[in-house]
C-alpha cells in the first residue's frame, strides 16, 4: 500500500518531466585497461573489454582508433581488422604512404552488450614473394589507447521504484568517470554527518576504480542520484508522504525532477535505530538488492581485524590466481602479451632481506618450439629468472616453485609478470614455421602466491602511503581508530569530507563502520588517528607538522641547517622544490587559492598520526580532494607537506618534520634496525667495540692461564 502511494506521488511529479534527455558520452580506451599497445610479428593481436552501463539506452556507437605502423609493411599482404563481440566491423589494407592512421568505425547497436570485447588483429609483412622472418622487429603496429575512444549517443533509462535499480543503475560498476552522487541528511549534527560519511565510504568500496564525487546538498538536484538519510518524520516531510504511513528502512524511488535519477531513502523511527540501519546497509552486497524495499529485522555488528582488507593478499596462505580474479592465460605466437599478476600488501610491511615469498607457477607449452625458448619471470618489472623449455615434444603441465626475496616487493601494489618467449623450429630461412605451434598456458587454479607474515613497522610521515592505501587509517579498515574533525559546516567543506570518505573506502576495501565525525575539539579522542578538513584549527595540531598558522597566515618551519643543506642541493642538483614551497608559504600568503596537504605525529600520542587538508576557500578545498583521483596530481602528494597551487595547477611537495615510527618490531629486529638501518657507522663502531671487548677478555683469560701454568698448577 505504501509503495503504491509513493509511486502515485512520483508519477504526478514525473508528468512534468516525461521527456528523455539525449546525451553524448565519450570515453578513451585507456580507461578500460587495454592489452598491449604494440602488435608485433606477422599476426598482431590486442584486445580491450568495454563495459556499457545498464542505464544507457544506446542510440548510436562510434569507435575511433589512432595508430601508427611500420614503414616496412607492404600493402599487398598487410592489413588491419577490428572485431566487436566476435563480429567483424572493419577491415582495411595498410596504405604505404600513410604511417599515422585515424579510423572511425560505426558499431551496430545490436552488437552492444554489458561487457563488450573489442579485438584488433593485424596481418604484417615486409615482402610479397620472398623469404621473411615472421618475428622480424620490422613487423609492428602501435595503438594509441589514450587517443582512441568510443563515442556513445545515449538516453538514460527511467528509474522504477525497486531496489534492483540501486544495484543495476545507481551502483553499477560499469559506469564511467566521474560518478556524481549527492547526500542529504536531516541536519548537520555530528551523528548525521557520521552516517553520511559511512554511506560515502560504502559507495567508494562498492564501486572500485572510478572517480567518485559526493556532494552534500540540502535540496534535490536533478543531475545526480541522491541518498536521503534521516528519521521517518524527516523523510516523510521531505518526500511529501502521509505522516500515518510506516516506512521501510530502505527504499528507492525516481527523482521527481529527473526520472532517470534515483532517490535512495535510508530511514528509521529514531536516531539510535537509524545508526543501526546505516551500519547494516553498508554491509550489504549487491545480491541483497531486490524487491520494492528493504526492512531490516536483524541488525549486524561487524568486527574487522587489523589489515583485514580484501585488497590485501592474506599472509601464510596459498592464494591461487583464480582466488584474486585471474583465469587461465593462454599465450600464442611470437610476441604474446605477458600475464601480469597484480596484488597488494600493506605499505607498512617490514621488507627485510632474509625473508622469501613463494610464487609456484603451473604451466605448459607446445611441441613446436625450439630448445632455446624460455619463459621469463619479472617482479615489479625487474628480471627474476628464466624457465628453460626442455622437452621438445611439449608438455601437459609443469610446475616451478620460485622462492623470491621479499626485498623485490615494494609497499602497496606489486606485479609479477610471466612472459613467454617461444621460438619456432625452422629448417631454413625460407621455410615458414608453424606459428600456431607456439602455444602455452598458465593455470590460474593451480598457480599460487604465498607471503610470509612480516612485521608491521614503517617510518612516517609520508603522505604517499595515504595516497596508496589511506595509511595509517587503513590499519583498521573499518576506521575504528579514526576521527574526522571538520572545522566548518558549509556544504562544500562537507562535500570534501564525503568525497574523501569515498576515496578511503576504495583504498581500504571495507565500509567505514566505526568512523566518527566531530566538529569540536572537545570531542577528540587522543588515542585515535585524526583527519582534519577545513581551515580553523588550534595551533597544537600543527605542533609536529612543517607549518605554522597564525592570524590566517601560513609560514613554513625551516631550520638554518635545512636551509644550508638545501642551498648545497640546489647548487649541486638544481633542487628547487623547497624554495618554491617557501615562496608559496611566505609570510604574505593568505591561503586564498592554495590547498595544503600535511601530515605529522599526533600531538596526543606518539604512534598516532594527524593528517590535514587545509584551505580557506571551501570550493578549492573540494577541488583539492577531487584531485586525489587524478594520478597526475595525487602522485605528487608526498612527503609531509604538499601544496596545490590552482593558479598554475601544480603540486609542490617537501619533507621537513621529524620522523617517527608506526607499528611493532620484535625486540632483536628493533635493536638491529635502530643500530644498523638508522646508522651503518654506529653499527660498525659497535661491532668494533664488541671485538675489542672480546679481545680484552680473551687476553685476560689467557694471562690467568699463563700465570697458573708458570706456577705449575697446569
Amino acid at each position: 500500500m505504501l509503495m503504491k502511494k509513493i509511486k502515485s506521488f512520483v508519477f504526478l511529479n514525473l508528468l512534468l518531466f516525461s521527456f528523455a534527455i539525449a546525451k553524448i558520452d565519450i570515453e578513451t580506451l585507456d580507461t578500460f585497461f587495454p592489452g598491449s599497445e604494440f602488435l608485433r610479428g606477422v599476426s598482431g593481436y590486442s584486445s580491450v573489454t568495454i563495459p556499457v552501463p545498464d542505464r544507457f539506452k544506446v542510440k548510436k556507437a562510434t569507435l575511433h582508433l589512432e595508430l601508427s605502423k611500420s614503414k616496412a609493411l607492404v600493402p599487398e599482404r598487410s592489413s588491419i581488422a577490428v572485431f566487436f563481440n566476435g563480429k567483424l566491423i572493419f577491415q582495411k589494407r595498410y596504405n604505404p604512404k600513410v604511417d599515422d592512421i585515424s579510423i572511425d568505425i560505426n558499431i551496430p547497436v545490436y552488437l552492444i552488450e554489458d561487457y563488450n570485447k573489442l579485438e584488433i588483429r593485424t596481418s604484417q609483412h615486409y615482402c610479397v614473394n620472398c623469404c621473411e622472418y615472421e618475428g622480424s622487429p620490422e613487423l609492428w603496429t602501435k595503438l594509441y589507447w589514450d587517443k582512441s575512444y568510443i563515442k556513445l549517443d545515449i538516453e538514460e533509462k527511467e528509474i522504477k521504484p525497486n531496489m534492483l535499480y540501486l544495484r543495476d543503475f545507481v551502483l553499477d560498476e560499469k559506469q564511467y568517470n566521474p560518478l556524481h552522487f549527492a547526500i542529504i541528511t536531516e541536519n548537520k549534527s555530528d551523528k548525521m554527518l557520521t552516517l553520511a560519511t559511512k554511506v560515502s565510504g560504502y559507495i567508494g568500496r562498492y564501486i572500485k576504480y572510478r572517480k567518485i564525487y559526493i556532494d552534500y546538498m540540502e535540496n534535490l538536484s536533478e543531475s545526480t542520484d541522491t541518498f536521503l538519510i534521516g528519521t521517518e518524520n524527516f523523510v516523510k516531510k521531505f518526500l511529501g508522504i502521509d505522516e500515518k504511513q510506516k516506512l521501510p528502512h530502505i527504499f528507492l524511488i525516481p527523482n521527481p525532477k529527473n526520472k532517470s535519477k534515483a532517490i535512495i531513502a535510508i530511514t528509521a523511527g529514531s536516531i539510535n535505530e537509524l545508526e543501526k540501519v546505516v551500519s547494516t546497509f553498508i554491509s550489504l552486497n549487491k545480491e541483497t538488492f531486490m524487491g520494492e524495499s528493504i526492512t531490516i529485522k536483524n541488525f549486524k555488528n561487524i568486527n574487522i581485524e587489523p589489515y583485514q582488507s580484501p585488497n590485501f593478499l592474506p599472509v601464510e596462505e596459498n592464494i591461487h590466481l583464480s582466488d584474486i580474479g585471474y583465469g587461465d592465460k593462454t599465450f600464442s605466437g611470437f610476441y604474446p602479451p605477458p600475464l601480469d599478476v597484480y596484488f597488494e600488501i600493506p605499505v607498512d610491511m617490514f621488507l627485510n632481506e632474509k625473508e622469501k615469498f613463494i610464487f609456484h607457477l603451473f604451466y605448459n607449452y607446445g611441441s613446436g618450439v625450439r630448445e632455446d625458448s624460455v619463459i621469463n619471470v619479472f617482479v615489479n618489472d625487474k628480471f627474476l629468472t628464466q624457465i628453460k623449455i626442455e622437452k621438445d615434444y611439449g608438455t601437459i603441465i609443469e610446475d616451478k616453485k620460485l622462492k623470491i626475496p621479499v626485498y623485490m616487493l615494494k609497499p602497496g601494489k606489486n606485479k609479477i609478470s610471466v612472459q613467454y618467449s617461444l621460438m619456432p623450429r625452422n629448417q631454413g630461412f625460407c621455410v615458414a614455421p608453424n606459428v600456431n605451434a607456439l602455444q602455452g598456458t598458465v593455470f590460474a587454479k593451480k598457480t599460487y602466491l604465498n607471503l610470509p607474515d612480516l612485521p608491521h613497522w614503517i617510518e612516517m610521515p609520508y603522505m604517499e602511503y595515504f595516497i596508496m592505501q589511506a595509511y595509517p587509517f587503513s590499519i583498521y579498515p573499518d576506521l575504528r581508530e579514526t576521527q574526522i574533525f571538520i572545522s566548518n559546516l558549509d556544504n562544500r567543506t562537507i562535500s570534501a569530507m564525503l568525497t574523501l570518505a569515498g576515496y578511503i573506502g576504495e583504498k581500504t576495501g571495507v565500509s567505514p563502520y566505526n568512523v566518527e565525525v566531530i566538529s569540536s575539539k572537545e570531542k577528540i579522542n587522543p588515542n585515535k588517528n585524526l583527519i582534519l578538513i577545513g581551515y580553523l584549527f588550534d595551533n597544537e595540531f600543527f605542533e609536529n607538522t612543517p607549518i605554522n598558522i597564525s592570524s590566517g597566515q601560513i609560514t613554513l618551519k625551516y631550520s638554518i641547517f635545512s636551509q644550508i643543506k638545501d642551498i648545497l642541493k640546489s647548487k649541486i642538483l638544481g633542487y628547487e622544490e623547497k624554495e618554491n614551497l617557501k615562496a608559496l608559504l611566505s609570510i604574505n600568503n593568505k591561503l586564498q587559492k592554495e590547498v595544503i596537504f600535511t601530515m605529522g605525529q599526533s600531538p596526543y600520542k606518539s604512534d598516532k598520526t594527524v593528517f590535514m587538508i587545509l584551505s580557506k576557500n571551501p570550493h578549492q578545498l573540494l577541488r583539492g580532494v577531487q584531485l586525489l583521483y587524478n594520478p597526475k596530481y595525487s602522485g605528487n602528494i608526498k612527503g609531509d607537506i604538499s601544496v596545490i597551487d590552482f593558479e598554475q595547477l601544480h603540486v609542490y611537495n617537501g619533507s621537513f618534520a621529524d620522523k617517527y615510527y608506526v607499528g611493532h618490531l620484535p625486540f632483536l629486529d628493533y635493536i638491529l634496525f635502530r643500530i644498523g638501518y638508522t646508522s651503518p657507522f654506529i653499527m660498525f663502531g659497535l661491532v668494533m667495540v664488541v671485538i675489542v671487548l672480546i679481545v680484552i677478555v680473551l687476553k685476560y683469560l689467557l694471562d690467568i692461564r699463563e700465570k697458573r701454568r708458570l706456577k705449575g698448577e697446569i
